[in-house]
């Protein structure tokens, strides 16, 4: 049996509330809440949701930015809470992050020859023309000259910022990188650069991506594999194609609904989920969606918690009337059973209107 290179097992990151003079703890923030994922080697995984549904925070738990407060992530089949300090130190060299605001990455002080060259002193002991040997080849591969090492991060574009980060990554030879959000705040042009350059470096250097984003068309072009995540759950995940092409959840619907479109009227004014989500403090009862949830069905959606359960080949779903979803069902019915609701609210002002004219 192949073992997978990344293997997330239930992982759970909560956060103590506290409060009054004391600091007592009040309650705890379960931002990431039991999320089981597999990434093979070579392969891309999407992390896609709403800003505050947990996503950083998963790719900072598995990184080891934060530590999980149960569940464990194995890399190259080691379970890393489990190993002394050094073995993991070592391993950890094959796990890195690229963080989501670059400029805040880098020390403002440091000229970029500097801060590319602190992890190779900090983690090898190579003589410095090794370091900077290292450090050039990485610059050249992510197409940038060395005359921008001579900079300084406030004297950089955004897009030359992305590709450093990268290049600092690049220089302890990883194995598995988690991008959070690696096109945020750029230009399209330069997002389609980056994109780019990520699939080059990924066949390049025999990468594994965690790519977090909130950009489903993003998604569907870089990854193999995608899932959804509301309020620290994984709510849908599978093959990303099958996903984005039959969600069997209706916030995996809502989100794809979200996506603009040129025609006024179309599926996303059908489709679109009103209100925010609840707070993570205050969980509503039963299914986590279910407060928004035009499908909403009372003592069976309140009454517990959904888990994820196979609705396909790897696909999988967290939802208790996904066989409605299908796109067979729909066909059926003529019309989706997620629009429905709102096509009758449509049709119903269409008729007030209809009436108003008439008198």
């Amino acid at each position: 049996m192949t073992v997978p290179l990344l293997d997330i097992r239930d992982l759970k990151r909560y956060f103590p509330v506290r409060s009054g003079l004391l600091h007592r703890i009040t309650g705890l923030l379960r931002a990431v809440d039991g999320v089981s994922l597999e990434v093979d080697a070579g392969e891309v995984i999407g992390i896609v949701g709403e800003s505050g549904c947990g996503k950083t925070t998963l790719g900072k738990t598995i990184q080891g930015i934060y530590r999980p407060t149960d569940g464990e992530v194995f890399l190259e089949g080691k379970p890393l809470s489990r190993l002394p300090a050094k073995e993991l130190r070592r391993l950890r060299l094959s796990l890195q992050y690229v963080h989501q605001d670059p400029l805040a990455s880098f020390d403002p002080w440091w000229p970029m020859a500097r801060s590319l060259d602190e992890p190779l002193r900090a983690h090898t002991e190579l003589p410095w023309s090794a370091r900077m040997e290292r450090v050039a080849s990485i610059v050249r591969a992510v197409g940038l000259d060395m005359e921008h090492l001579e900079r300084f991060p406030h004297e950089l574009s955004g897009g030359q910022l992305r590709r450093l980060t990268l290049a600092r990554v690049l220089v302890l030879n990883p194995r598995v990188i988690v991008l959070d959000e690696p096109t945020a705040s750029l230009d399209v042009s330069v997002q389609a650069r980056i994109l780019k350059l990520l699939s080059k470096l990924r066949s390049e250097f025999n990468l594994t991506y965690v790519f977090i984003s909130h950009d489903l068309r993003i998604v569907r072009i870089m990854c193999d594999r995608v899932a959804v995540m509301y309020l620290g759950k994984v709510v849908e995940t599978g093959p990303t194609e099958v996903v984005l092409q039959d969600p069997r959840h209706p916030y995996t619907r809502a989100l794809l609904a979200a996506i603009p479109h040129m025609t006024p009227g179309g599926p996303q004014d059908q489709n679109l989920v009103e209100g925010e989500p609840p707070s993570p403090l205050f969980l509503p009862q039963g299914c986590r969606f279910s407060s928004r949830c035009p499908l909403f069905q009372e003592g069976l959606c309140n009454a517990s918690e959904p888990a994820l359960s196979p609705v396909g080949p790897g696909h999988e779903a967290a939802c208790f009337r996904s066989a409605e979803l299908s796109r067979a069902e729909e066909a059926k019915a003529g019309i989706g059973a997620f629009g429905l609701e709102r096509a009758e609210k449509r049709e119903g002002r269409k008729m007030r209107i209809g009436e108003s004219n008439a008198s």
